[in-house]
């Protein structure tokens, strides 16, 4: 099966992840032309999103796997695939003790429509007997908001091992526990770049974040894997990603470390 992936860069480079380990032809473009898309407007990230979906709309195109924010959206008349959503209500909602949410997202990633929207998708799922009789279970407002910005811009130039990223992340993640926050939302696909940092600073008898282990879960729930293809890679992009072709970690995530080869195509319109 053909999976597309739409992104500006880097924030949805952790899904290759798992994504290499499957027997898909997936295609990954790349709006490099307006990276990164976390420092522009609700309307213009849409604007692309929409752009590039009906252009590959065009080339037969029909599985898709867009940002949260998107996904969130509700961008119709294409079959997207419902991922974050699938996250929210399988996992998120599911594993909750008293349903009392903080998403934790750069400024750009929830606007006032995508936090009503991101209500309806959890409002979706029917509680469990034991979330009903939990005397604490909160049936209110669930969620809340922190922003950390600029933080995105760690995928570009911190490994996950680097001391003054551990110390920043850690820095964020003290309001929360601090908040007895029930579960961690990440708007941002590179926040699952640094799992292994929440997990631990996080008491999963307390609070709770689901990682790529369960991004993963989901998208084998949604999409079967009992084809006979094998795992093939295709970049697109809109100009060329150097600083992502160049280096080394980028390159063993995409080749399955230089067990495939990556065909690459510009594309040219605006």
């Amino acid at each position: 099966m053909k999976i597309w992936i739409i992104s500006s860069g880097y924030e949805m480079m952790p899904l290759m992840k798992f994504l290499n380990k499957t027997n898909h032809e997936v295609h990954f473009f790349i709006d490099w032309k307006y990276w990164p898309w976390w420092d522009k407007s609700d309307n213009v990230r849409i604007e692309r999103i929409q752009k590039w979906i009906e252009y590959l709309s065009q080339q037969w195109v029909k599985h898709f796997i867009v940002p949260p924010f998107a996904e969130s959206l509700c961008i119709s008349n294409w079959e997207i695939i419902p991922l974050f959503k699938k996250y929210l209500l399988d996992y998120v909602s599911r594993f909750s003790i008293v349903w009392k949410f903080w998403v934790l997202c750069e400024q750009t990633d929830m606007s006032n429509n995508t936090e009503e929207l991101l209500l309806q998708m959890m409002w979706e799922y029917k509680l469990s007997d034991n979330q009903l009789n939990t005397k604490k279970f909160n049936t209110s407002y669930p969620m809340w908001k922190k922003n950390v910005r600029m933080r995105s811009y760690f995928i570009t130039t911190y490994g996950s091992r680097d001391s003054m990223l551990r110390k920043t992340l850690k820095h964020d993640l003290r309001y929360f526990t601090d908040a007895w926050i029930d579960t961690l939302i990440p708007m941002s696909r590179w926040f699952l770049f640094y799992q292994k940092i929440i997990k631990t600073r996080f008491n999963w008898k307390k609070m709770r974040f689901h990682g790529l282990d369960a991004v993963e879960d989901c998208f084998k729930t949604i999409i079967s894997d009992e084809v006979s293809w094998e795992y093939s890679l295709t970049l697109h992009y809109t100009d060329t990603p150097k600083p992502l072709l160049e280096e080394q970690k980028w390159m063993r995530i995409l080749t399955k470390w230089d067990k495939i080869n990556v065909h690459q195509n510009l594309i040219t319109i605006s």
